[in-house]
């Protein structure tokens, strides 16, 4: 699941959302739910939903819980009944997917075609999928999660590198109280300091849908030789990172000029 999220970025950078909604601006004035609630990615265990703009379209790619099945739809606005939906001029298909041992798509078969379906929310803000043709959205509900999975860098001027992973994972994790599940989003930051000294952040933290950003906390250590030990710097740190034009911007709450003016960009292209 983090593989499939994590390549998908390279697919979303390719859409140029600004650019997208301002062509149809129309639209997004009638709608705004549209707009502000739909584009984005969600999660539901491991299933996974994409929902991205293309003209006055949307794109919804679906992908089950392995990844070997996958559901394309084009969907248009329904304004009266508040939907995404596909019986207005719209196309669903469903696919499937043989995988290599690193969870890339070696290729797929188009199993059906003319897929009816419907996307809408709850009244907690959860993305509901209606697949007319199999109900196979049936018992579940999706989380938002925002666009910020992917690799990211900034190359600072004193030539120093800083790369960024950001993925959404779930899986068991060890507590007190015994393994719990945990679902949420992982950063990795790591800086290739031009003095020699490398330094490493971890976090782990939730995606915030009223501001659209991260919040995580994590640890930092540092490593002052190169395949020198890495130390341990502070436990209990904490950041915010939000996403502007495309790009991550990363606010540590610890040390205050840790992320101070650092915008990072895809490193996908």
């Amino acid at each position: 699941m983090k593989k499939l999220i994590a390549m998908l970025i390279a697919l979303m950078m390719t859409v140029c959302l600004t650019a997208a909604l301002a062509e149809d601006s129309g639209d997004a004035e009638d709608n705004p739910e549209m707009t502000a609630m739909f584009y984005s990615d969600w999660v539901s265990g491991t299933s996974h939903i994409m929902i991205f703009p293309i003209g006055e379209e949307a794109n919804v790619q679906v992908w089950n819980d392995d990844e070997t099945i996958a559901w394309q739809y084009t969907c248009r606005w329904d304004a009266e009944k508040k939907v995404l939906t596909t019986t207005e001029g719209g196309f669903g298909e469903k696919c499937s997917r043989i995988l290599d041992e690193e969870g890339a798509e070696i290729s797929r078969t188009v199993e059906k075609e003319n897929i009816q379906a419907e996307f809408s929310l709850n009244a907690n803000g959860y993305l509901v999928w209606k697949d007319a043709e199999e109900d196979a959205g049936a018992g579940r509900v999706y989380e938002k999660i925002g666009w910020f999975a992917g690799e990211w860098e900034y190359a600072a001027e004193d030539g120093s590198l800083y790369q960024t992973s950001i993925i959404w994972d779930v899986e068991d994790v060890e507590s007190e109280n015994g393994p719990e599940a945990f679902s949420g989003y992982k950063i990795n930051i790591v800086k290739i300091g031009a003095d020699g000294v490398n330094l490493f952040w971890d976090y782990v933290g939730q995606y915030d849908p009223e501001t659209d950003s991260l919040n995580v906390y994590g640890s930092k250590s540092y490593q002052t030789e190169e395949e020198g030990p890495i130390e341990n710097a502070y436990d209990n740190g904490s950041a915010i990172f939000t996403m502007h034009d495309q790009c991550v911007f990363w606010r540590d709450l610890t040390e205050e000029d840790a992320g101070n003016g650092l915008m990072f960009e895809s490193a996908n292209g």
